[in-house]
């Protein structure tokens, strides 16, 4: 049902079939997809509180302690400028989260050169968060560090990274 509903973008439903699974089948090997549904379907809902997104995104960890979640948590709570401390310590906790990761599936990445350029991908993208939800909480020195050091890792290809230092030299007064 939950899948069913994700698929027909019903996110009411999505929220309420994941909701309703949890209580149901508590320690189901399937409450880390459901926990992806969920969390997919607080994102398309702007009034989604950031109490209940941050819960969700500590039980979907808990499952699974795959990178995914801490970038998306950290992301939806930075989108809403909401629990910015929580969103910076998820995108922080996301760099050792990709490298225990990437380390388990080092047989993925057959070339050379593919776990370094992941590694720094990832970190590049938690830096951003941070970065941008120092800015938002007006920490420019933090910001201009972060951002400027994912620019750096994702060797200034990073578009959503290159808006963030626009709008940080614009705050500045660096135009």
């Amino acid at each position: 049902r939950i899948e069913a509903a994700r698929v027909a973008k019903q996110d009411p439903a999505v929220i309420e079939q994941a909701q309703a699974f949890e209580q149901k089948f508590p320690y189901s090997t399937r409450l880390a997809s459901v926990y992806d549904a969920l969390l997919e379907a607080f994102q398309a809902t702007p009034a989604t509180p950031a109490e209940t997104i941050a819960a969700a995104v500590d039980a979907r960890i808990r499952y699974q302690p795959d990178p995914a979640p801490y970038l998306l948590g950290a992301n939806m709570l930075v989108a809403r400028n909401a629990r910015l401390d929580k969103a910076i310590a998820l995108a922080e906790a996301s760099i050792k989260a990709s490298e225990v990761f990437i380390n388990e599936n080092l047989g993925s990445y057959k070339m050379s050169g593919k776990v370094q350029g992941a590694l720094a991908r990832s970190r590049s993208a938690a830096l951003d968060l941070v970065g941008w939800a120092s800015f938002q909480k007006k920490d420019l020195a933090t910001a201009t560090a972060t951002l400027e050091e994912a620019e750096r890792l994702s060797r200034g290809q990073d578009f959503v990274n290159q808006v963030h230092l626009g709008e940080l030299a614009r705050a500045k007064g660096d135009l």
